[in-house]
C-alpha cells in the first residue's frame, strides 16, 4: 500500500482490525475532535486536554521561534567557539535529532550533556575546557534533577576557567530554573508554552533555539511541520489521512500482537529515532499494554526474528543506505510487514514531527490510553529523592558474579518476550560497539528482541514504558566508570545519584515482577562487555 510519503508492505494480515480502526475514526469524528481538543477521546477532562494540546499550534508559532532564534544569534557576533546542550529526555532530543540531520555550523562545535555519570561529566568537562562556550541549559519543568546537578557543576568549572562563557536558560514560566537563571545572570531565558509537553515541544524553543545555534535553517523546519499540518487538516476522512492510517495500522499491531515496532535508520536518522521512541513509549507505554520501540538494533539473520515484528525504515536518501535497503528488501520478501518513510529532503523532519506527534495522538484514542501523561516515570523520581534526602543509608548493588546466570535466564525466555539492556556508561563508541554485538548474539542465538536504554538519559524516555507498558522478561544493568572516581569529591553527587537510579530501578522492577540482573564492567571490576560476549 503507498500513501504520498509512506509505502506500507505485506500488512494482508492485519488488514481486518485496520479497516476497523479506520471505521472507528470515522464514525467517532475523531479527527475533528482531536483539532478541537476534545479530552474525552482519551478519557480526561477538556481543561486537560487543551492544556496537553498547546503543539497542535507550534506549526504556525514555530516560524516566529524560528526569527527570534536567528535574532538572538545574530546578536552573538561569533564570540563562543562551542554550544553545549544540558538536559534530559524531550528537553534535548528533538534538538539532538535535528542537528544530526541537518548538520551544524562547522565553525561550531556543538556537544549535549545528559548524563550525571561521573566519566560522562568529566568529558564534557574536558570538551568546553578553555574554550568560549555557550551553555543552554533546558528543562521544561525547571527543576530535573540530573539537569540541575550538571549546570551547578559546570558554573563552578566555568567561573573559574573561562569567565567569558555564558548560559541561556529554557524553560516553562514559573520555574525553579527560570528564577535561578535570573539570580545567576543568565545571558537570556526563553520561554516554553505550558501546555506543551516536553516530547510534544521539539517545534518550540526546546528543539529549534539549539537547532539555530548549531547553524541549522530552522525556518525551513517551520515551513514543513505547517505543510504537514494543513495536509492533515484537509484531508477529513480517516482513510485519505496519513497520521490516521499510520495510528490504525499500529493499533491493528498491538491487538495482534505484533509489538516490536522496529526502527531501521539512515546513520543521520538515528537521533531521529531517539526522539520517536520516547514519543512512543512514554505516551503509549501504559496499561501494561502498547508498543515495544526496538531502535538501532543491529541486523539479524533474518530467521531470527518472530512474528511479533513490524519494521519502519526511516531512510534519508544518501549512498550510505545500500546495505540497509538491502537488509529492508530481504524483510519484505520474507513478508514482514514493513512502512518505508523516504524523507524527501533533510528539513522534511520538521513535517515528519508533526505527523507522529499526531500518530500518536491518534494511536492513543484508538487504545483509549491518554498519551500526555507519565505516571510511572514518577516512580524512579521518587525513590531516588527519598535515597538523597537519606544518605546515610547504604545501597549495595548486588552485582553479578557468575555470567552463566545470564546465559540460562536468556535461555528460558520465549522468543515473543524482549530483553532490556540498561547500560549506565559513558557511550564511547567501542562501548556502543559492544553493546551492539551482545544485542546481536541475543537476537540471533535466542531468537529475542532486545532494547538499549543508556542510563541516566532512558528514565526520562523508555522507563514509562518498561514500568508501565509492556514489561521485559529481564533487565541486564550494565555499570561503568563507578568506582574509578571514589577518591575524587568533585564527582561524589554524580557517584551518589548514579547508584541510587540503578539501585531504584532494580527494586522496582522487582516489584513489578521483572527480574533483573546487574554486572560491573568498570576497569577495576571482574568482569567487562567482553566476557559477557564470550559467555553468552
Amino acid at each position: 500500500m503507498e500513501h504520498d510519503l509512506i509505502t506500507m508492505f505485506n500488512i494482508e494480515h492485519l488488514d481486518i482490525e485496520y479497516r476497523k480502526n479506520l471505521n472507528l475514526l470515522d464514525e467517532n469524528r475523531v479527527l475533528e475532535r482531536l483539532w478541537e481538543k476534545d479530552g474525552s477521546l482519551w478519557g480526561i477532562n477538556d481543561k486537560l486536554a487543551s492544556n496537553s494540546l498547546g503543539w497542535l499550534n507550534l506549526p504556525e508559532q514555530s516560524e516566529l521561534i524560528s526569527k527570534n532564534s536567528t535574532y538572538f544569534i545574530s546578536r552573538l557576533c561569533d564570540k563562543y567557539e562551542k554550544v553545549c546542550l544540558v538536559g534530559m529526555g524531550g528537553s534535548i532530543l528533538g534538538a539532538k535529532a535535528i542537528v544530526d540531520l541537518v548538520g551544524q555550523d562547522t565553525s561550531k562545535y556543538f556537544v549535549v550533556g545528559d548524563s550525571t555519570l561521573p566519566s560522562s561529566i568529566q568529558m564534557i568537562q574536558k570538551i568546553v575546557k578553555e574554550n568560549k562556550t555557550l551553555f543552554i541549559i533546558a528543562s521544561k519543568s525547571g527543576s530535573t534533577l540530573e539537569t540541575m546537578m550538571i549546570y551547578e557543576h559546570l558554573k563552578q568549572i566555568t567561573d573559574s576557567d573561562n569567565p567569558e562563557n555564558s548560559f541561556i536558560a529554557i524553560t516553562d514560566p514559573d520555574t525553579y530554573l527560570g528564577k535561578k537563571a535570573s539570580e545567576d545572570s543568565f545571558q537570556h531565558t526563553f520561554l516554553g508554552f505550558v501546555d506543551v509537553g516536553g516530547r510534544y515541544s521539539v517545534l518550540s524553543y526546546f528543539g529549534l533555539l539549539p537547532a539555530a545555534l548549531a547553524g541549522c535553517k530552522t525556518t525551513l523546519i517551520a515551513q514543513t511541520s505547517l505543510g504537514m499540518k494543513t495536509q492533515l487538516k484537509l484531508s477529513e476522512k480517516p482513510n485519505s489521512n496519513l497520521a490516521s492510517t499510520i495510528a490504525s495500522l499500529l493499533a491493528a499491531c498491538v491487538l495482534n500482537r505484533v509489538d516490536k515496532l522496529t526502527f531501521i535508520t539512515s546513520k543521520k536518522l538515528d537521533s531521529f529515532g531517539y526522539w520517536l521512541e520516547q514519543l512512543l513509549a512514554e505516551s503509549i507505554g501504559k496499561q501494561d499494554t502498547g508498543l515495544i520501540p526496538v531502535v538501532n538494533e543491529p541486523f539479524l539473520q533474518t530467521d531470527s526474528y518472530s512474528t511479533d515484528r513490524i519494521f519502519i525504515y526511516f531512510r534519508s536518501g544518501d549512498h550510505d543506505d545500500e546495505s540497509q535497503d538491502i537488509h529492508v528488501e530481504q524483510l519484505i520478501n520474507a513478508k514482514f510487514p514493513v512502512l518505508w518513510v523516504d524523507f524527501q529532503d533533510l528539513y522534511f523532519i520538521g513535517a515528519q514531527f508533526f505527523l507522529w506527534q499526531m500518530v500518536i495522538a491518534i494511536l492513543g484514542a484508538l487504545l483509549k490510553i491518554n498519551p500526555f501523561d507519565q505516571p510511572d516515570v514518577e516512580k524512579t523520581k521518587v525513590s531516588v529523592n527519598r535515597i538523597l534526602n537519606n544518605p546515610q543509608k547504604q545501597l549495595n548493588l548486588d552485582y553479578c558474579t557468575d555470567l552463566n546466570i545470564i546465559k540460562s535466564k536468556l535461555s528460558l525466555i520465549s522468543p515473543k518476550s524482549y530483553v532490556a539492556l540498561l547500560a549506565f556508561i559513558a557511550g564511547g563508541r567501542k562501548q556502543m560497539e559492544h553493546l551492539g554485538e551482545l544485542r546481536k548474539i541475543i537476537g540471533d542465538k535466542y531468537k529475542l528482541a532486545s532494547t538499549l536504554g543508556i542510563g541516566p538519559g532512558y528514565l526520562h524516555s523508555t522507563g514509562q514504558m518498561y514500568k508501565g507498558g509492556l514489561k521485559p522478561a529481564h533487565s541486564i544493568f550494565l555499570v561503568d566508570n563507578m568506582s574509578d572516581f571514589d577518591v575524587n569529591q568533585d564527582y561524589s553527587k554524580f557517584k551518589q545519584i548514579t547508584k541510587a537510579q540503578i539501585f531504584s530501578e532494580i527494586e522496582i522492577f522487582k516489584s513489578l515482577g521483572i527480574e533483573s540482573t546487574c554486572i560491573d564492567i568498570s576497569e577495576k571490576s571482574e568482569f567487562n562487555i567482553i566476557d559477557i560476549l564470550n559467555c553468552i
